[in-house]
Formats: structure tokens, C-alpha cells, sequence
């Protein structure tokens, strides 16, 4: 079993003590706490001591600690921050029960659509790997959005990665060539990298 940190503790005891006094008290601050590392961390090591099974994704917690557990709660804290997270739907699992009835357990998701790493040789980010949080088109264009550890969320053109749909992650193909529109949106981001939105939530 694994105990939280005494602050949340504490919070625990202050939120059940106003409820059963005044049980028509409605909690309006709740979210700031769900934000914050400690009860990130508390939970990520809850479900990590509760064996908890990947999700649609197929992620596992030795994946995400081998790219860094501490950096995926930072990314997953600044999407909550910036409301930008979007879960993915649950997987289905039926537990079989007596007399042949089943419970179906949803399994929530540990990541995304695989990971995607940026290969375009202009790229400010050439080389880094992100997990991809979904695909769009933009003008006619298939984008990845990505996890990326200071802004939440980036968009990259897919042809500009190695990511493939099929597989999650496919070998690179040959870039586009730069033309003017891709000159002006790789402008954009690295002034977006250069300064990122200011977080609304202390640490």
C-alpha cells in the first residue's frame, strides 16, 4: 500500500471534515490540487504499486520510466495546466464471473499513439522524440500533435517525422523539400519555443 505525502493527506482530512459539516458545500478549487506534482506523483506510484495494466496505447510503466517518469508527469501536468489533455478512451477488459457473466473493466491509457521524432534537417527540434497525442489535417495537411515538455502541446507536419499511422512509428521518409509556407510556419514555432506561455499554476 502505498501512502500519500502528508499534504495531501491533509487535504484529504480538510475536504472530508468541510463536507461532513456543511454537506451542501460545493468545492470550487479542487483542480489546482490535481495539478500539482505531488498528487501526480502520488498517483502515478498508486497505480504503479496496483499493478495497473497499459490501456489501448499498450504503453506499460517500464516504457514510460525508460523515457523518464519525472518528464512525463511534467508534460502531463502542463496539459492539465493548459487544459490542452485529452484522454484517450479506455480499454475493455471482461473478467469472467460465476455463472458465466463477465464485469468489463476500462483500463484508461497510459500514453497516445505511439511516439513520433522529428526529422526534418530545418527542424529546431530535429532529433527529439515526442508521444503523439493525436492527428489533425490543416489545410490539407496531416498534422501530429505532440507532447512537448515546455509548451503541452506542439503541431508538426507528419511528413516531418518518422510516425506512421499504421504502427505508431514507422522509418523516416524523405522530407519535403522547404518551400516558402513550411519556411514561415517553422519561424512561427521557433518563436513559440522561445517563448512559451507563462504557466497559471506554481509548482
Amino acid at each position: 500500500m502505498i501512502k500519500a505525502p502528508d499534504d495531501l493527506q491533509d487535504l484529504r482530512r480538510k475536504i472530508y471534515a468541510k463536507a461532513k459539516a456543511e454537506p451542501s458545500w460545493r468545492f470550487w478549487g479542487l483542480y489546482v490540487h490535481v495539478c500539482k506534482m505531488g498528487t501526480l506523483r502520488a498517483a502515478y506510484a498508486t497505480a504503479k504499486a496496483n499493478n495497473g495494466a497499459p490501456g489501448i496505447d499498450g504503453v506499460t510503466f517500464a516504457a514510460i520510466e525508460e523515457q523518464g517518469a519525472e518528464g512525463f508527469l511534467e508534460q502531463l501536468r502542463d496539459e492539465l495546466i493548459r487544459r490542452t489533455y485529452v484522454p484517450l478512451r479506455a480499454r475493455k477488459q471482461e473478467i469472467p464471473k460465476e455463472g458465466g457473466k463477465v464485469r468489463v473493466l476500462s483500463i484508461p491509457s497510459n500514453e497516445s499513439l505511439g511516439w513520433a521524432e522529428v526529422r526534418h534537417p530545418f527542424h529546431p527540434l530535429k532529433g527529439q522524440r515526442f508521444p503523439v497525442l493525436k492527428t489533425r489535417r490543416v489545410g490539407g495537411t496531416e498534422t501530429l500533435i505532440l507532447r512537448e515538455p515546455t509548451r503541452g502541446s506542439i503541431a508538426v507536419r507528419r511528413e516531418w517525422t518518422d510516425w506512421d499511422a499504421t504502427t505508431g512509428c514507422a522509418p523516416a521518409t524523405t522530407p519535403q523539400q522547404l518551400s516558402l509556407e513550411c519556411l514561415f510556419e517553422l519561424a512561427k514555432l521557433v518563436d513559440d519555443l522561445r517563448h512559451p506561455a507563462p504557466a497559471e499554476i506554481d509548482r
